[in-house]
């Protein structure tokens, strides 16, 4: 497991920003130490940033988009009132650690915030990362649910190729929301069922408590009912 990006508890990056947290099973139990990755590809090619979309994808970690001001990396000069989006995708080989960037965006502005990115490892020729739900807008400064990305599409990257399509999905898909969490798992008939719960609407100052399983190669929504009780939003899985 590894962690990098988001926003100092203190509203203050330093030093340590710039790496990123590995957590290492061991017999005596889990424990993070500090990863001291190659630096200098990172200050050159990924700004560290919040709000991204992030995955781990056969030894590659992606975080699509964000937004970064001095409160997420020490080299970013800009007051933490303000929040820059991030218009790249930032790549980390987990076995050479180096920094790597696609300008390559999927949208008209290449921006996305707080939406999920998930791993299919053995699609296509090295892997898809799949972008569900969350917000996108203008380039110039973040203003939170500017615009949402509607589930009625997704947005497929191919590693490989290091290029974005799209695919139009079926069935009873969820609201526009972003602050969600997704999780897949493979099927017992060859498909791949990625799971989409919570959630929060700005525009709407509405949270969510409900989940949807979009079913891959079918690209099909299916809402689970179940009596909603507790709205979750920034929570993981």
């Amino acid at each position: 497991m590894i962690s990098w990006g988001g926003v100092s508890i203190n509203e203050q990056a330093n030093s340590s920003s710039e790496y990123l947290w590995t957590m290492q099973p061991a017999l005596s139990g889990m424990s993070w130490n500090l990863e001291r990755v190659d630096t200098t590809s990172r200050r050159t090619t990924a700004q560290r940033s919040a709000g991204s979309g992030a995955v781990v994808c056969n030894n590659t970690a992606f975080f699509i988009g964000g937004w970064v001001n001095v409160d997420t990396d020490p080299s970013v000069d800009v007051p933490r009132t303000t929040k820059i989006p991030k218009v790249t995708t930032s790549m980390y080989d987990l076995e050479t650690g180096i920094w790597s960037t696609s300008t390559n965006g999927f949208n008209e502005n290449d921006t996305y915030y707080h939406g999920s990115a998930t791993c299919l490892a053995n699609y296509a020729e090295s892997g898809i990362v799949i972008v569900l739900g969350g917000e996108t807008g203008q380039t110039a400064v973040y203003k939170e649910g500017e615009r949402y990305v509607a589930f009625d599409q997704v947005h497929i990257y191919s590693i490989h190729k290091d290029e974005w399509l799209k695919q139009e999905t079926t069935g009873s898909q969820p609201s526009n929301r972003s602050h969600f969490c997704t999780v897949s798992a493979n099927g017992t008939n060859g498909t791949t069922e990625i799971f989409v719960y919570g959630g929060f609407n700005s525009q709407l100052s509405e949270a969510y408590d409900d989940l949807y399983v979009l079913t891959i190669p079918g690209f099909h929504w299916t809402k689970v009912d179940y009596p909603s009780s507790s709205p979750r939003a920034d929570h993981a899985s």
